[in-house]
This record gives C-alpha cells, sequence and structure tokens, in this order.
C-alpha cells in the first residue's frame, strides 16, 4: 500500500440547461402553462370565429338596409356605417382566428 492520500476528483460544475437556470416557468417545463396557453389559443379561436360570424351577419343586415334606403330614396347613411362596421368585425374576428 501507498502512502499517498488519495487524489480528489476534478470538480465538474453541475450540468444545467438554460432553461433550469431561469426562474420564469417557461411554457416548456411547465405542464399547467402548455394546458392554460392550449386554453388561451382555444378561446381566442373561439372568439375569432364568433366574431366574423356576427361580423358577417351585421355586413348583411347593413346592405339589406342599404338596398332598402336606396329604394326608398333616403338618402341616410345607416345601413353603409353598419355594413361597414360589419365587415371590420369581419377582419377582426380573421385576425384573432388566424394570427398563429
Amino acid at each position: 500500500m501507498s502512502d499517498k492520500p488519495p487524489q480528489a476528483l476534478p470538480h465538474h460544475p453541475p450540468l444545467t440547461t438554460p432553461h433550469a437556470a431561469s426562474s420564469s416557468g417557461s411554457a416548456t417545463h411547465n405542464p399547467q402553462a402548455k394546458i392554460d396557453q392550449a386554453e388561451h389559443g382555444a378561446l381566442e379561436a373561439i372568439t375569432g370565429v364568433w366574431n366574423a360570424f356576427h361580423g358577417a351577419g351585421e355586413a348583411l343586415r347593413g346592405n339589406i338596409l342599404k338596398g332598402v334606403d336606396t329604394i326608398a330614396g333616403d338618402r341616410d347613411k345607416t345601413g353603409e356605417s353598419i355594413a361597414q362596421s360589419g365587415w371590420e368585425e369581419i377582419q377582426q374576428g380573421e385576425q384573432k382566428l388566424y394570427k398563429r
């Protein structure tokens, strides 16, 4: 047996990933965050579909009113503004639906 003391093993830093060092709780390592993100995406899609559907109804109603106003000789622009706001609501719904 030798009288030499045993040599210490070389020191290695602990293995970490970039995500482990942060305390932000990224969605990739947090199952609840993934569920929350999926729920948010589903709600955004449902809201987008509803906005597009409601906007289509408003655009239809506005165009019908615009046609009635034209036939009646009324120069009121109410039907036209309703139709325009309906088209804008359709666009908002599409943005929510396809923003992924």
